[in-house]
């Protein structure tokens, strides 16, 4: 981009912040292939990409539903010592249950766990919505329990596929687990 060049060209060096501005602007102008290619720039400059600059893109990818670049793009990230948080991964869950892929996406939680990361409310109510939206109840229930169990407050949304969930099943009974909805 002519931006960058004229900053090396003056004797700036473009940084992380200036590098994540830009891809901001070029994702959201669908650019997607040229926002890639600054992200190799940024390497070769020696500079490291940094959590935002890694989830603008992958964000980008998943609302195109681009959701197997976005994955490669996540794992290149842990593999170039890049720290990867919940709301890269939340993200990643999102575009593989919009995607019909409830399976891949617990096969993600996984790693969460692995990577020592603690989902959160949005982790596990886009993985019960979906999985309820697959008839795999019991398995949205068993993800209600996980989150009770480790003291996760519930949110909106997953109060509403709770009680989804209890119309579906048509039971008189609560899906209420240990104090939490």
């Amino acid at each position: 981009m002519a931006l960058i060049e004229e900053m090396y060209h003056n004797g700036l060096n473009p940084d992380v912040v200036t590098y994540s501005t830009l891809f901001d602007g070029l994702c959201k102008g669908g650019r997607i292939k040229e926002a890639k290619s600054f992200l190799e720039e940024m390497y070769h400059n020696s500079l490291k990409p940094d959590v935002v600059t890694y989830s603008t893109l992958m964000n980008a990818l998943c609302k195109r539903n681009k959701v197997e670049e976005a994955l490669a793009l996540h794992k290149e990230m842990g593999s170039r010592g890049r720290k990867r948080d919940v709301v890269t991964y939340n993200m990643l869950l999102d575009g593989l249950c919009k995607g019909e892929r409830p399976e891949e996406a617990m096969s993600l939680l996984e790693d969460m766990y692995h990577n020592g990361l603690n989902p959160d409310v949005v982790t596990y109510s886009t993985l019960m919505n979906a999985l309820f939206k697959r008839n795999k109840v019991e398995e949205a229930l068993a993800l209600h329990k996980e989150m009770a169990r480790i003291g996760c407050q519930a949110n909106v949304v997953t109060c509403n596929t709770l009680l989804s969930l209890q119309k579906w099943k048509n039971r008189g009974g609560n899906v209420f687990v240990g104090g939490h909805v």
